[in-house]
């Protein structure tokens, strides 16, 4: 909701028409949980990835 909200108040602020910032607000308010919820279900690397073998050096 806040990316929404963010996005038209900024547009709004730049001069932009209000009905373009409202459907920019609506595509952030859409667009972004959408975003979180496909890199939630992206898989971690694969067990001895070299990603895993440069973390135990550490």
């Amino acid at each position: 909701m806040a990316a929404g909200a963010a996005a038209v108040l900024v547009l709004r602020w730049a001069g932009i028409a209000p009905r373009t910032c409202l459907i920019a607000g609506a595509c952030a308010f859409v667009l972004v949980p959408v975003a979180a919820w496909i890199a939630s279900t992206v898989p971690g690397p694969p067990p001895g990835s070299s990603r895993e073998r440069d973390d135990r050096r550490r």
